[in-house]
């Protein structure tokens, strides 16, 4: 049997108010959120923080597939990067598939396909879109993560059909040299839309030999959560068997990585037995039908969903959400930063890794020629460090600049050894204390070398361990 293993979202700790984006607009003041990232966010470290705080390293995957409509490159393999963060092996095999909000529900069938040779692999959907100002867009569009483990041991939802149907130039679209996603005609776009997921719909049930009767639940992703009525109709669908998620008054619409974040709600109340069928839009449609299995309560355990949703800070200031978005710059800082450094000091600033004294096993970071206590040159060894850890003092820097300012630093003695000096997020200044307990997270230090440089940062460890 092949199918899900298991599902890892991750949602920023920020949510911005649809009442302060009315307001700013002078709109009728609106109910609900939509997740933010911070501004040392983006795909790639929403995606590596996925899977960061489950495991040091992920040598067990034989391959990972990275999918979104908004990598923060061109020209550069975002998979490659956060595979080798969470710890591959160089032979795991790495693919990017972009430019389509189906690109996650691609990216799960090329995965599928890859498991008829391989035996575990893990498919990434993130998304970072960004919106001119005052676009009806800024209202429904959400930032995260969501990771898919797909393979064929302990499966809680076999796949039983897919269909996919090709089309384009009806939705939204973002030109290479442009900042934000564009938009057509409401009107236009759900009707093309429509066609396309009832005929996905249509062939599922047809070459799967099920009726709609046999679906216990049906998620329609899409940024017009109004069409899943119409959908659901054409099929055959009742409203019982209609799932509305709570996710899009909470989160938003989350591009590449909705279907999957639907997927894992829904799969918190499934059980054995269940049949759900799921219809992602994007450049066509995709679908697919899975069987739940009585694996699904192993899940259910351990699944963070619900925990990231009630960790959060909401942002009422219209002006202050631009800013931690980094779409309003108070001061920017571009540092010095090359290519060979980054690959030099990779292991320390990507892997979090640290090196320890065979000698005397004292633990330095960054790595050192030699041991800073007992002096050896002999027998220094790389390991993984602890990602959680405690405040030992802190400062709050008002000269340096950046997005958010002042710039709280922080020494944290990490869980298992080692002392290092790194920044803080995800914070409110007044409640850094000495002594506070603390979680590593992946994230974007600067865009010094004209290039993305991350690094480990500090967060308070209260919200779910993300």
């Amino acid at each position: 049997m092949i199918g899900i293993t298991n599902i890892y979202p991750y949602l920023p700790y920020y949510r911005i108010s649809l009442e302060s984006i009315n307001r700013a607009w002078n709109r009728p003041a609106g109910k609900g959120t939509r997740s933010i990232s911070n501004y040392d966010e983006d795909v790639i470290t929403m995606s590596v923080n996925t899977l960061s705080s489950k495991k040091k390293s992920w040598d067990d995957l034989d391959f990972l597939i990275h999918a979104t409509t908004s990598s923060p490159f061109v020209e550069e393999s975002s998979a490659a990067i956060i595979s080798y963060v969470l710890g591959t092996g160089a032979d795991c095999l790495n693919l990017n598939v972009n430019q389509s909000l189906t690109s996650g529900t691609k990216a799960l069938h090329l995965g599928l396909q890859l498991l008829k040779e391989k035996k575990k692999g893990m498919i990434i959907a993130a998304d970072r879109r960004d919106i001119q100002s005052g676009e009806d867009l800024e209202k429904v569009l959400g930032d995260g993560a969501c990771a898919i483990e797909i393979g064929v041991d302990h499966v809680m939802a076999k796949v039983e059909a897919f269909s996919s149907r090709t089309d384009f130039g009806y939705d939204t679209w973002q030109l290479k040299n442009e900042a934000s996603v564009k938009k057509s005609d409401d009107k236009f776009a759900n009707e093309v839309k429509i066609e396309n997921l009832v005929a996905v719909g249509k062939d599922l049930l047809e070459t799967s030999n099920l009726q709609a009767s046999d679906i216990k639940w049906v998620i329609v992703a899409d940024s017009q959560t109004k069409l899943a009525n119409t959908i659901n109709s054409k099929l055959g669908f009742t409203a019982e068997q209609h799932f509305i998620s709570s996710l899009n008054n909470e989160i938003g619409y989350l591009g590449v990585s909705s279907g999957f974040l639907y997927l894992n709600e829904l799969f918190l109340k499934a059980n054995s037995g269940d049949r759900i069928m799921l219809l992602q839009s994007g450049s066509g449609a995709d679908g697919y039908i899975f069987q739940v299995t009585s694996n699904i309560e192993d899940f259910k355990k351990e699944n963070g969903l619900l925990l990231q949703l009630s960790s959060k800070t909401v942002i009422e200031n219209y002006n202050e959400g631009l800013v931690r978005r980094g779409l309003q710059k108070i001061s920017e800082l571009k540092p010095y930063a090359t290519k060979t450094y980054m690959r030099r000091e990779r292991e320390n600033n990507l892997r979090f890794r640290g090196q320890k004294c065979g000698e005397c096993e004292f633990i330095h970071f960054p790595k050192r020629p030699n041991c800073h206590l007992c002096g050896s040159r002999e027998k220094m060894e790389w390991i993984w460090l602890e990602r959680t850890g405690t405040i030992v003092t802190f400062t709050h820097d008002h000269v340096f600049p950046g997005d958010i300012e002042p710039k709280t630093m922080a020494v944290v003695d990490l869980d298992g050894g080692c002392r290092i000096f790194t920044q803080m997020t995800n914070h409110s200044h007044n409640q850094v204390k000495i002594g506070n307990r603390v979680r590593l997270s992946f994230r974007k230090l600067h865009e010094g070398g004209d290039f993305p440089n991350y690094f480990w940062k500090a967060l308070p460890i209260i919200q779910g361990g993300v």
